[in-house]
């Protein structure tokens, strides 16, 4: 074997190598799938229960008032819920 033909022998080798390698990363990247995006779910950030009294605190009367609650949440988002209760009210809760 002369040393032009070992050369030649070497470089085709390394070529073939090279095909090889390309194919085997165009094959598993196209049958690689796309990451699902994350579903969209609701957190909560901050709540409030619902308060009947007790012995040791009045109730407030709020007729014809406004009633102010300023919220202050640890997290940001695209939306937002607001879910009202009426639930120790004795009339139905106009908003």
């Amino acid at each position: 074997m002369t040393i032009d033909s070992f050369y030649r022998n070497f470089v085709l080798m390394r070529i073939r190598l090279a095909a090889l390698l390309l194919a085997a990363v165009s094959i598993a990247s196209a049958q690689s799938v796309p990451p699902k995006p994350a579903p969209i779910s609701s957190v909560g950030t901050w709540a409030a229960s619902p308060f009947d009294g007790d012995p040791w605190h009045g109730i407030p009367t709020l007729v014809d008032s406004t009633l102010r609650e300023i919220v202050h949440t640890s997290i940001t988002g695209k939306s937002l819920r607001v879910r009202l209760t009426n639930e120790f009210g004795a009339a139905p809760l106009r908003i």
